[in-house]
């Protein structure tokens, strides 16, 4: 069984040289991978998530990493681990997400969640 621990923001790159009048539209892009460590009984999961003006990039653009930290078991299977991490970690990327954007004096922008299935998750090969 997966438990959260915590999670931290690894790195964040933001640039707004919008105006506050000017109309922009998103394109967001986001990712969440797992690693694994048997041993001592964690995982991490990986969100980055990457968010641009999609007319110019180079006007608006964030991009944030955010790590989370779960016990496991070792029995747990990745799969399901994969997307119960997501689903765990995803409020608090979500959140943070906002909060940036509101004290940069912007609208929050409040990230659409994925729906992810067990099924569609990838696995390579154990940290251990």
């Amino acid at each position: 069984m997966i438990k959260f621990q915590g999670y931290q923001v690894e790195s964040l790159s933001f640039n707004n040289q919008e105006e506050k009048a000017d109309k922009i539209e998103l394109g967001i892009n986001s990712t969440h991978n797992v690693s694994y460590n048997y041993d001592d009984g964690i995982c991490i999961g990986r969100d980055i998530i990457k968010i641009s003006d999609k007319e110019d990039p180079d006007k608006f653009n964030m991009d944030i990493v955010v790590l989370s930290r779960f016990t496991i078991e070792p029995t747990d299977d990745q799969r399901k681990m994969h997307v119960e991490s997501y689903k765990e970690a995803f409020p608090f990327v979500r959140a943070t997400v906002a909060a940036i954007m509101m004290n940069c004096g912007m609208q929050p922008l409040y990230l659409p969640p994925v729906e992810m299935k067990e099924e569609d998750v990838q696995v390579n090969a154990d940290m251990n």
